[in-house]
């Protein structure tokens, strides 16, 4: 299909950067609706044909399909499935995308949501042993399998056990990451059991010391927390939260608006600490919330947002430049399907 082509590039199409500088105006490619044909396509008139090509996808049946595109094109796609901002030029989110890059997502017609399964670059790039100084990398870690977890429980700010499989997830998953080439500055969890075994056992493999913080912790469910799907109907019925932001989970928990503003005020001092790479483990529910703050994905009324899917001990890598105002979305992995790296 045409609408999944990439980029027009106009008069710079094909040449090299240096080149292309001299032909263009900066100015121009700044401007959200720049029209010049010379110029070829601007960011919104690309945002739009990406969205098309989104809409295009669901005059087909349900299925499984495999789609070859480019990155411009895909960059656009994604922010337009995960209500992103359309311009990139001043600053936003970035998805890189590495030749052959895998990604795999999902709609669901019963809930009406996106999730992002998995994220796979190709080969993994070590970070910069001297990255930029105004950078910041973010590892993003859920905690290892819970008791909870297998009896799908509401689990929320209660704590269970982690599971024999949970305990090995842990103590595999700081070797995955230093093997993969990250250097902590410093490690934050939340003091919840789960998470903070996870941390600890980071914390081991990098010979540092965890600090914790409670607003790190999972969503307070109310009356929720402890039951399983089956058993909250006798407890809590009807759940309003799922049309209404503002409404306390579980009837007497927090709203999923101040979950995300949870996240996003601790999101908030952590920027105000030193630009360098920094673990945070944490919870499903959580880190979902941390990256719809990092996008400026509000929640709404009667909308489900995007689902960033995090299995047990995955994470998530973004960086953001202070210079260039720019977050970069590098990966989402399940380290238990994913080979180590050397």
């Amino acid at each position: 299909s045409s609408l999944w082509t990439e980029r027009h590039r106009g008069i710079i199409q094909g040449l090299p950067r240096e080149k292309a500088s001299e032909r263009i105006n900066e100015e121009d490619l700044h401007n959200l609706f720049h029209n010049d044909p010379d110029q070829g396509e601007g960011d919104w008139t690309l945002s739009m044909r990406s969205g098309r090509a989104v809409q295009s996808l669901f005059s087909h049946p349900p299925g499984k399909y495999l789609i070859f595109t480019h990155g411009g094109i895909l960059n656009k796609a994604l922010h337009n499935i995960f209500g992103l901002k359309t311009d990139n030029a001043q600053g936003g989110l970035y998805f890189v995308l590495q030749n052959t890059c895998t990604i795999e997502i999902e709609y669901s017609l019963e809930r009406h949501q996106w999730a992002l399964l998995n994220y796979r670059q190709p080969k993994y790039v070590k970070p910069e042993n001297q990255p930029p100084p105004d950078l910041y990398r973010f590892v993003f870690v859920r905690h290892g399998e819970s008791e909870g977890n297998v009896r799908r429980e509401f689990q929320g700010q209660t704590d269970t056990a982690l599971t024999s499989l949970g305990q090995d997830q842990i103590r595999r998953i700081g070797t995955i990451l230093k093997k993969n080439g990250y250097q902590f500055d410093q490690i934050i969890a939340s003091p919840q059991e789960r998470a903070s075994l996870t941390a600890e056992q980071i914390a081991a493999a990098f010979n540092l010391n965890v600090e914790y913080d409670s607003r790190l912790k999972e969503v307070d469910n109310g009356l929720l927390a402890g039951t399983t799907l089956e058993e909250s109907q006798d407890v809590v019925p009807v759940r309003h939260d799922h049309h209404n932001p503002y409404h306390p989970v579980g009837d007497t928990g927090e709203s999923w608006f101040e979950h995300y503003l949870r996240a996003g005020e601790f999101l908030d001092d952590l920027m105000k600490r030193p630009p360098g790479t920094y673990a945070v483990v944490s919870h499903g529910a959580l880190l979902n919330s941390f990256l719809r703050s990092i996008m400026g994905i509000i929640p709404q009324p009667s909308k489900h947002p995007g689902l960033f899917y995090f299995k047990n001990t995955g994470f998530a890598e973004l960086t953001f430049s202070r210079s260039a105002n720019l977050w970069t979305f590098n990966a989402l992995q399940d380290p238990n399907q994913t080979e180590e790296h050397d």
